[in-house]
């Protein structure tokens, strides 16, 4: 079974990670839920634990799958894309121009999936919904300015004129008459000019209240419920990942339109810090629940028997994928997990010995098994043995 060539080009086109598939068909095919999938699609904001491997992001990719409709807007957003070298490699840049840089790329990414949404469904309210989302796409861009006086200034000017004049009049006749006269006109006139000028301040902030408005707005026209899916956010600086908590907390968790969903690694985040001046970030529980972690279902010694038929369902559906239609059925009679152990491997112990070395991380076993497998197509030979999975697992980890 190993030297046939159609299984061998299938081993060796397995995906080493989600994201590398870019067929969601193939991506959603190859998942097997263990139970985590019921508690994970709803509208609760939640974070999503579990080590690197274990399947966060398969989760996230048939999440949005399964929620994607006209009555939700879906968006992922990976982590590891966010941010410029100077927020990453400057030290001298402050906190607060990185925690608002990182802020503007996620609601960017938000302003532009929102935008193919509502292209994409049309309806009555399109237009409407366009006209908000120019306005949400001003406050992410634009600085936030205010005029500040900055001079003021006032100028009197003072006009003044004196006027005299003297006049002698006379009338001869039978009566002697004569008039003598003094006019006297004096002027004054005062201007008083007053002159103010205006600086304009530009400040990098953003306007949690109109963030939040506009997409309230946006998503009573449409109807809509909004999930934002935030993968690898262990991936940020641990210093930023508070305040960033605060900002999605302040954006997005207070309105009932919104839902928030984050994988990370449990040890390596850091959703809240204690300042002079209170708590920043997530209130556990009250903000945002943590009540699961994947590792939890995969954990080889709790249930050998189970988590060895969950992992052979998703070695035989990874190999589905990249095999022709029924080949597998048609060819070997494999259809379940079960199957594949007992006539791919010399043994069910020996699949077994896979899982183990695995410790419950699926990409640790796509990885080990692919490593063994080709060790034993070298060598000819038609199943997997014992010794080539413990040295590929040898192999794999160092």
């Amino acid at each position: 079974m190993v030297q046939d060539p159609e299984l061998t080009r299938a081993v060796a086109a397995i995906p080493q990670r989600s994201e590398r598939q870019q067929d969601l068909t193939k991506l959603v095919g190859a998942f097997v839920d263990v139970g985590i999938m019921a508690q994970v699609q709803n509208t609760n904001n939640q974070i999503i634990y579990g080590r690197r491997g274990t399947g966060k992001t398969h989760i996230f990719r048939v999440l949005g799958s399964n929620l994607g409709s006209k009555k939700n807007a879906v968006i992922y957003i990976d982590a590891r894309t966010l941010g410029s070298t100077s927020q990453f490699a400057d030290p001298s840049v402050p906190l607060p121009t990185r925690c608002t840089a990182l802020f503007r790329d996620i609601l960017a990414e938000i302003h532009d999936n929102l935008l193919e949404y509502v292209v994409n469904i049309g309806g009555p309210e399109a237009e409407a919904s366009l006209k908000d989302l120019d306005e949400f796409g001003r406050v992410v861009t634009e600085p936030f300015t205010t005029r500040v006086q900055d001079k003021d200034a006032t100028r009197i000017l003072q006009k003044s004129s004196d006027q005299t004049a003297t006049g002698v009049s006379a009338v001869l006749g039978a009566n002697t008459q004569g008039k003598i006269g003094i006019d006297s006109t004096s002027v004054r006139a005062v201007e008083a000019e007053r002159s103010i000028n205006y600086a304009v301040a530009s400040e990098d902030k953003i306007l949690f209240p109109a963030v939040a408005g506009h997409l309230r707005s946006i998503l009573a026209r449409l109807g809509s419920q909004l999930y934002i899916l935030v993968d690898e956010w262990s991936s940020l600086p641990t210093d930023v990942q508070p305040y960033l908590a605060e900002f999605f907390k302040r954006a997005f968790l207070a309105l009932p339109q919104v839902t928030v969903k984050i994988a990370a690694l449990e040890h390596r985040s850091v959703f809240r810090t204690q300042r002079p001046n209170g708590i920043i970030g997530f209130e556990m529980g009250a903000d945002i629940s943590a009540n699961i972690d994947i590792d939890d279902y995969y954990v080889f010694d709790r249930n050998p028997d189970r988590i060895t038929d969950v992992f052979g369902d998703m070695l035989v559906k990874h190999l589905r994928n990249e095999l022709p239609p029924d080949y597998l059925e048609k060819q070997f009679g494999i259809r379940t997990g079960q199957e594949l152990a007992s006539k791919l491997f010399t043994e069910r112990a020996v699949f077994q010995e896979l899982v183990r070395a695995s410790e419950g991380v699926a990409r640790d076993l796509l990885n080990i098994f692919s490593t063994s497998y080709f060790a034993v197509h070298r060598k000819g030979k038609e199943k997997i043995e014992r010794g080539a999975i413990l040295e590929g697992a040898r192999q794999w980890f160092e």
